[in-house]
């Protein structure tokens, strides 16, 4: 934002001539106008735009979330990973399952004649 203009109303200086004696040197000698500004409140005062920003602390530093950590097993416990393939096989408490067939594709219908 910007201030609100001023504009001076000054009246015309004051004149006069002083001279010496003897000998008569004249000079013009003026006095400083007198002014009086002319201010008004503006009409429209915009709000101003303000945004809060907040410094980084250095002595609050934010921790990293630990990685979760699983419990410890069980001494006959088995450990069983899964991962997503085409075909796959697992192991739980020492079976082993084979992969599950797939369904057989039905056959195609036969040409209209």
């Amino acid at each position: 934002g910007s201030c609100p203009e001023c504009p001076p109303v000054c009246r015309k200086p004051v004149c006069h001539t002083v001279c010496s004696n003897p000998s008569p040197t004249c000079e013009s000698v003026c006095e400083a106008p007198t002014c009086d500004w002319q201010c008004h409140r503006p009409v429209d005062c915009p709000r101003p735009t303000c945004k809060l920003e907040c410094e980084a602390n250095p002595s609050c530093k934010r921790e990293e979330a630990p990685e979760p950590v699983a419990p410890p097993t069980e001494p006959a416990a088995t450990t069983v990973t899964t991962s997503t393939t085409t075909e796959s096989t697992s192991t739980v408490e020492g079976n082993t399952k084979a992969p599950a067939a797939a369904p057989a594709a039905a056959p195609a219908p036969a040409p209209a004649a």
